[in-house]
Order: C-alpha cells, then sequence, then structure tokens
C-alpha cells in the first residue's frame, strides 16, 4: 500500500499562506534595498543607543550646540594653537627687523634729499599758515616713509635680485603693517579680538611711533638745503654713476616714443602757455622728427649728439 499525504487542516493552510506572505515582504524589501542602495547610502545616519527623534527637546539643543562648536574649531582653528608660534617666529627675526627699522628712522647722517625736501615742505607749511603740527607729519609720512619705504618693506624684490615666496610675502605685509601703524598720529586701543598680527606687535608699533617723532625732529634740526645746493648735490651724483648709464639707449628710447607720438606730442607743444615750449622747443622736435609730407623718420646715429 502506497503512503497517502495527510490532508492539510485550516490550520496548516493559514500557517502555509502567512510564511509565504513574509516571505514575499522580505524579498520585496531586499529587492528594494539592492536598488536604493547608494542613496539609503549616502542619507545613512548612525545613532548612539537611541535615534534623536526619541529625545527630549533641550537634550536635541544641547546635541546641536555641541555640534556647532565641534564644526566651527573644524573650520576655525583656535588662535592659541599658533601664538606660541608666531611668538617664537617673532622673536627670532627681531633682530633683523629692528635693525632695518633704525636704519631708516634713526640714520647716522640724514640724507642730503630728505633734508631738501622736508625743508621744502615746511615752507610751504609756513606759506599757507599751516600751523597743525599733524598735518605736517602727515605730509611727511605720506611723501617718504609710506610712498617709498613701505614699498621696499613689501617689495624687497624692487632692489634686490631675490625671489619672494609667498609665505615670505605673508610675513613682510605684517611688519609692513607694523611699520605703518608706526607712521599714524592716532593711538588705537587693541582689543582681545584684534587681529593676531597687531597684537604680536602692539609694543613695537608705539615704539616705532618714538622713533619716528625724533625722525622728523632730527631732520629739522638739519640746516637747510637750498635749491642750488641739491642742484650740485645732484649733478654730482649722476657724474659719479656716468659709466653704468648709456645715454645713447635712453636717447634711443626717447626717439622711439616721440615717433610713436609725434603727432600728438607736437599738437600738445603748439598751444602750450610756455613760449619757449610752443617755439623753439616745438620746431627742435619737429627738426629731429624729419617730419616730410606726414612721415617720420629717425636722424642718422651720427646726428644723434648729446
Amino acid at each position: 500500500m502506497g503512503v497517502g499525504r495527510r490532508p492539510l487542516l485550516n490550520s496548516d493552510r493559514k500557517y502555509d499562506s502567512t510564511e509565504r506572505k513574509q516571505r514575499g515582504k522580505h524579498r520585496h524589501r531586499d529587492i528594494l534595498n539592492e536598488e536604493n542602495e547608494p542613496l539609503m547610502g549616502r542619507k545613512k545616519k548612525l545613532y548612539h543607543l537611541i535615534s534623536p527623534k526619541e529625545l527630549a527637546p533641550e537634550e536635541v539643543a544641547e546635541g546641536r550646540k555641541h555640534a556647532e562648536m565641534i564644526q566651527k574649531l573644524i573650520k576655525t582653528p583656535l588662535q592659541e594653537m599658533f601664538l606660541t608660534r608666531m611668538v617664537k617666529a617673532k622673536s627670532t627675526i627681531h633682530v633683523y627687523v629692528n635693525n632695518v627699522m633704525k636704519s631708516i628712522l634713526k640714520p647716522e647722517k640724514i640724507p642730503k634729499g630728505v633734508c631738501y625736501f622736508f625743508g621744502f615742505l615746511d615752507g610751504e607749511a609756513a606759506k599757507n599758515k599751516i600751523t597743525d603740527p599733524e598735518i605736517l607729519h602727515i605730509w611727511k609720512t605720506n611723501s617718504l616713509l609710506l610712498r617709498y619705504w613701505v614699498n621696499i618693506l613689501k617689495n624687497p624684490e624692487f632692489v634686490f635680485d631675490i625671489q619672494k615666496t609667498t609665505i615670505v610675502d605673508s610675513c613682510l605685509n605684517v611688519i609692513t603693517q607694523a611699520f605703518m601703524d608706526g607712521c599714524t598720529v592716532t593711538n588705537v586701543k587693541l582689543s582681545k579680538d584684534a587681529p593676531s598680527n597687531k597684537l604680536l606687535y602692539a609694543k613695537d608699533v608705539m615704539e616705532y611711533k618714538i622713533w619716528v617723532k625724533e625722525f622728523y625732529s632730527n631732520v629739522s634740526s638739519q640746516d637747510s638745503v637750498n635749491k642750488e645746493e641739491m642742484d650740485n648735490f645732484l649733478l654730482g651724483l649722476s657724474k659719479k654713476f656716468k659709466v653704468e648709464f648709456n645715454r645713447t639707449a635712453a636717447l634711443q628710447q626717447m626717439l622711439g616714443l616721440l615717433k610713436k607720438y609725434s603727432k600728438e606730442i607736437l599738437a600738445i607743444m603748439k598751444v602750450n602757455e610756455n613760449i619757449y615750449i610752443r617755439n623753439e622747443a616745438y620746431y627742435n622736435i619737429e627738426n629731429i622728427l624729419k617730419l616730410g609730407n606726414g612721415e617720420v623718420s629717425f636722424p642718422s646715429p651720427q646726428e644723434i649728439s648729446v
């Protein structure tokens, strides 16, 4: 006799149907997970024991505050982390920076050109009845220290054959800013939130202010230099470096500019208020350029005389 299959009871049918439905749901969920795995991976969040949705409102606010503080520390590191290194770097170069400042503001001998120019500014102030010392201070600062020396301090490659790196450029900007602050008349009180470079050189700036005032005072105490003395000085200076100056090359460059802008130059000279420029200088330039039929030609090297 063959063994017959046991007829299914109602309870068995219900169990079998329920099991198939559960397996179908799991299978459907697995398919969705496979399809959406990249998307879910990007939105994945890790919970510490419980979901944030289950936290109390005050706990949520506290957690958000901590998260914001951590992000702020990551994006903007604490100044204190670099303060020690900055102070160490500043102390290392302090002697060299001070020597440069002293060579500018405490020279052994005041240059004749500075005496002449500052005397000219003093004369203009007296002529225009300007008695405010701060105005003269600003004139002299803008004319010499800020216009000339700041350029040299910030761009040493103008004078020396060097290649300035980005880090060196940033450091020179800090030193130059300290020098500029030392040239000002007003005193600015720095708070703890002030830039670190200003806090670093705050003490030095106050010393530079004293040096600048002493420098101006020393220049004023020098003997005045008249125009004739200055002309003779410049003439001697040009003769001293005559070998290094190629006058023919300079003249050729000037002639090139004259040729390029001949019409404009002659048109302006012809209506100039100065009689010499309008007449003699105009005809001299016209002869040099050999204007003929609207064309300009250069003089030959034999015709060039300086």
